[in-house]
């Protein structure tokens, strides 16, 4: 349709004009309706959205110019306004939803335009703070095949972007700007911080559409924290040669927060272990009590050696000496991870055979709890 066009309908909307006392007598039954939806507030591009709108313009005028009216205005907006409505609707849609590839192509080509490491790396950041809300969402709705397959796609794109985020990271570790590179790291270690407590907080309600999902966030969880590391590495090595972004002292106050985190989890896998322990005594089969047994010998070990790491990495920070800080912060948390693995390991079922108990490798693999 060409303006003028347009201009004809709109202009034919003057000869429809509502009767006064029809209003008058109606106006207190929109607000009425008004005052009702405030305290559920609608969408403009949502369904609700619409049909209250439509409600609303019903009460204000006949149905026949009510028709014309809302046909002239929505071609005026999608005249007007109509690839920004569109990407506002693909903006909140979620995978499976009919604009969420107009979503995704347009991320690809924010990507693709843009052209600098420092500019790439935030994108990266941006979508995946998207795809974790993609995540949340979908994980709230009721499980079905199709849901399944669109949070694990979503959760293997967020790894994808965090991934890249790594490679920006170490790309820009040397080379570029040594202040513009430590405000990145610096606004990376937040971001990732933030997401990795927004997931974490999620695990239960995605596990709850799948079992299977469990290892596939451990692994987005390990990124997470790897991503978080590496930023503050960057952190502490451009301060020390550019006086960057931070100060040391707020440089130490992120650093003393991601040692409690590490002791967090230390703390919480040490009572798994426990939980263990106390577990052995009622496998009956020797062979499979002997092999859980020193699984956990292994984890123990890399707790306390992961104990030892978190001890040392809190004294060289009263020390100020943030490189040891960050070594040290490495060791407990490959430990750390080390310990996880053994305690999560499976425990294949024993079976008897000729009197004694040996494991059959052939059952599939239960974990120990």
């Amino acid at each position: 349709m060409n303006n003028h066009e347009l201009l004809k309908q709109l202009k034919s909307l003057e000869t429809g004009q509502p009767d006064i006392e029809w209003v008058s007598r109606n106006r207190e039954i929109l607000l009425s309706q008004i005052r009702s939806q405030q305290a559920k507030p609608v969408e403009l591009f949502s369904r609700a959205g619409a049909n209250f709108s439509w409600q609303a313009v019903q009460v204000l005028f006949p149905v026949r110019l009510a028709v014309r009216a809302v046909t002239a205005v929505g071609l005026v907006i999608v005249f007007l306004l109509g690839s920004s409505v569109t990407s506002a609707w693909a903006d909140r849609s979620l995978p499976g939803d009919l604009l969420y590839n107009v979503k995704i192509t347009t991320e690809k080509v924010q990507s693709a335009i843009t052209t600098s490491a420092e500019d790439k790396t935030k994108l990266e950041m941006e979508f995946a703070g998207k795809r974790l809300d993609e995540i949340k969402r979908l994980s709230a709705e009721q499980p079905t095949s199709g849901r399944q397959k669109e949070i694990k796609n979503t959760l293997a794109s967020y790894k994808k972007n965090l991934e890249q985020v790594n490679n920006n990271l170490a790309q820009l570790a040397g080379q570029g700007n040594a202040e513009k590179t430590a405000e990145l790291a610096t606004l990376v270690n937040s971001q990732t911080t933030g997401y990795s407590k927004s997931l974490a907080e999620s695990e239960q309600a995605i596990k709850s559409q799948s079992n299977d999902f469990g290892q596939q966030v451990k692994e987005v969880l390990d990124l997470s924290l790897a991503t978080t590391d590496q930023a503050l590495e960057i952190m502490v090595e451009k301060q020390q040669l550019a006086g960057a972004a931070l100060s040391p002292e707020a440089i130490k106050q992120i650093i003393g927060e991601r040692i409690n985190k590490a002791k967090e989890k230390l703390t919480a896998l040490k009572q798994e272990a426990n939980n263990q322990e106390n577990a052995l005594s009622v496998i009956s089969a020797k062979a499979q009590r002997q092999a859980a047994a020193t699984r956990l010998a292994t984890a123990r070990e890399e707790l306390a050696l992961s104990g030892q790491s978190l001890e040392s990495a809190q004294a060289a920070l009263a020390g100020n000496d943030l490189t040891s800080v960050l070594n040290k912060l490495k060791e407990a948390s490959q430990a750390l991870r080390d310990a996880e693995a053994a305690l999560t390991e499976p425990v294949l079922p024993a079976v008897e055979v000729e009197g004694a108990s040996v494991i059959k490798e052939v059952e599939p693999a239960e974990t120990l709890k």
